[in-house]
């Protein structure tokens, strides 16, 4: 009569759906992380083939800036490393396998169900 919260999790597909929503968002915030660095690069370059010179950069930031910029930095890299860690336990608990097995062997079970 009473199933364990473990079944429960697994029959509904509650945990699998948290657990993408996890590595959703953990990628998310990665792609972030990265973009910002990559923009600025992408903009110095520009701005040196489009005047063939090198441009302009200030040596030095400013305090607030620099901490700004480095507290931004290890913001995201905690929202990520937080985000993997929570779906890997997650993942852990409900199936007893790693993140992306589970996630490949999930795969499989919903594509061979049928909802007519």
């Amino acid at each position: 009569m009473f199933t364990s919260l473990r079944r429960a999790l697994i029959d509904s597909h509650v945990a699998a759906i948290a657990i993408a929503t996890l590595l959703a968002a953990s990628v998310g915030e990665a792609v972030i992380l990265i973009a910002f660095p990559a923009a600025r690069i992408l903009s110095f370059l520009i701005v040196a083939i489009a005047t063939n010179n090198i441009p302009y950069v200030p040596n030095t930031m400013d305090f607030a800036a620099h901490q700004l910029s480095l507290q931004n930095i290890l913001v995201s890299l905690l929202i990520v490393f937080t985000n993997l860690a929570a779906a890997w336990l997650l993942c852990r608990w409900v199936y007893g396998a790693g993140l992306l097995c589970t996630m490949a062997s999930y795969r499989g079970r919903i594509s061979r169900k049928t909802h007519a």
